[in-house]
């Protein structure tokens, strides 16, 4: 074997392993810091019921459609066939690349995969209805004051993008079913900002139960066990 050979074979042995070695540190750091509670001693109870509901790899708020702190009919200018027969409004902040292209999970490519990991990437707000929702192992009630939903409420308006009006942005052309739809959203995509980690990072800067950081779906479930 050539000399040139064997420097290519060392080159790639070195960069697999820094490479490992990447991985390795990222999971143990996302698993320590999703264990760890952020507002450990957060109150529970009150007259304000919210869900974080998971696919098994993507979690969501649920959120009621109507209340007191919030009309959500208005401000997503929802059908009124569709509000008489619903209760609950879903909201998942996520990599608008990965969202549009993969509206089931055969669809998913490595290359969409790994763009939206690895590139920081634009983002989109996913909106859909329940009519009601039992809770499991992959979907949680959360009971809470006001003061804290109306936290909620700020965060995920904020994560919308308006256009000059004010109003959020519809992606047009582009559902998964008869009623559900997207939105542009504020920030940025990214290996160190997922989808759980917007939707983790609600619950926290509302003083709810929350991991100090997470990647994952389960590391937010793990607080509500």
């Amino acid at each position: 074997m050539s000399p040139i050979i064997q420097k290519f074979i060392q080159w790639i042995a070195r960069l697999l392993v820094a490479l490992l070695l990447v991985v390795g540190c990222y999971l143990t750091v996302a698993l320590v810091l999703s264990v760890l509670p952020a507002n450990a001693d957060a109150a529970w109870g009150g007259d304000v019921d919210i869900y974080i509901r998971s696919n098994g790899v993507h979690l969501e708020l649920v959120l009621p459609l109507r209340n007191e702190v919030r009309d959500w009919t208005d401000f997503l200018a929802v059908d009124e066939a569709v509000a008489d027969q619903v209760q609950l409004v879903s909201f998942g902040w996520g990599d608008r690349n990965f969202f549009l292209n993969t509206p089931q999970w055969s669809d998913l490519t490595v290359k969409t995969a790994a763009k939206a990991l690895l590139v920081n990437s634009p983002s989109a707000m996913h909106v859909d209805y329940y009519r009601g929702l039992a809770t499991n192992d992959r979907c949680k009630r959360i009971s809470m004051e006001s003061k804290h939903y109306q936290a909620i409420v700020a965060y995920v308006e904020e994560s919308f993008a308006r256009d000059v009006h004010g109003q959020p942005i519809r992606i047009a052309g582009f559902q998964y079913s008869a009623v559900d739809a997207f939105y542009k959203a504020t920030g940025n995509y990214n290996l160190f900002f997922t989808s759980n980690t917007w939707t983790n990072q609600c619950l926290k800067k509302a003083g709810l139960k929350a991991s100090v950081w997470t990647p994952f779906d389960r590391g937010t479930l793990f607080h509500y066990q």
